[in-house]
């Protein structure tokens, strides 16, 4: 896995081991995101696309956990957010995500 580091929003006003154990969930859903991208390097995906890869992976996610990831990880830089649009699960356009042509070292991912 490659270690990253997102925001984790604590809307529930969560503390001690409960917010700890968000927080390790925040951390693994976006290495695991990330994973996803790396390993699609030249593929556009949607949240939709991506939450489906993720389910199939690993577990049952909420489709909004997933995107606030997909958010986090574009805003430190990790993924772009494209033009292109498809439509998603709920009959709504969707935009796409790509890794960054360039990727990031190891280093620089550890923020």
């Amino acid at each position: 896995m490659i270690p990253i580091k997102v925001e984790h929003y604590n809307t529930n006003k969560e503390s001690g081991k409960q917010l700890a154990q968000s927080e390790a969930i925040t951390y693994t859903q976006a290495e695991t995101i990330m994973q996803i991208f790396i390993n699609r390097v030249d593929i556009k995906l949607t949240p939709s696309d991506v939450w489906v890869i993720y389910c199939k992976q690993v577990k049952e996610a909420l489709l909004s956990s997933i995107r606030a990831r997909i958010t986090s990880l574009t805003n430190k830089g990790f993924l772009t957010k494209t033009e292109t649009m498809r439509i998603g699960f709920y009959g709504k356009p969707e935009h796409c995500w790509i890794f960054p042509a360039e990727k990031p070292t190891q280093l620089e991912l550890e923020l």
